[in-house]
């Protein structure tokens, strides 16, 4: 199984994208995701075939399904694809969250797709995105080969 880590903020969202909204509701988290990364993030799935966990903090705030919904009204295909997210730690970095959920999974390879760089020994495994840009198809063939395809 290959998998492939998500976050969100500075990945299927961005400074660019934000500030080109005429207005933006909290509540609706479609305002918040970029149709534009999606569509990136649908090609990396379908060359990859590789799961998705969620690792981004809106895990923390919206229920999964919630999540889910919102990229599916942005386009998202794969949503079968999502198998879960990382666990939350109160004070701790992303690479450790994802390092726990990796002790307790059996997969091939991973990939991480976020804007921080806080891996620790698993940033070989990161593609980093920027909060200006976010996720460009540029990434795709770094997150592929990292997958090892």
């Amino acid at each position: 199984m290959k998998v492939l880590f998500l976050d969100i903020d500075g990945v299927l969202n961005s400074e660019t994208f934000m500030t080109s909204l005429p207005f933006c509701l909290e509540d609706d988290l479609r305002d918040n995701i970029d149709s534009q990364a999606v569509s990136v993030l649908n090609e990396i799935i379908e060359k990859s075939d590789s799961k998705i966990v969620i690792s981004s903090t809106w895990r923390k705030i919206y229920p999964l399904p919630k999540i889910v919904e919102a990229l599916e009204n942005k386009g998202f295909k794969h949503s079968n694809k999502i198998i879960g997210c990382t666990p939350i730690y109160d004070v701790g970095v992303r690479g450790d969250e994802i390092q726990e959920w990796l002790d307790h999974m059996a997969i091939d390879s991973f990939a991480i797709l976020d804007d921080d760089s806080d891996m620790k020994n698993l940033k070989p495994h990161l593609v980093q995105t920027t909060w200006k840009e976010g996720l460009q198809p540029e990434h795709i063939e770094r997150v592929l080969n990292i997958l090892e395809l």
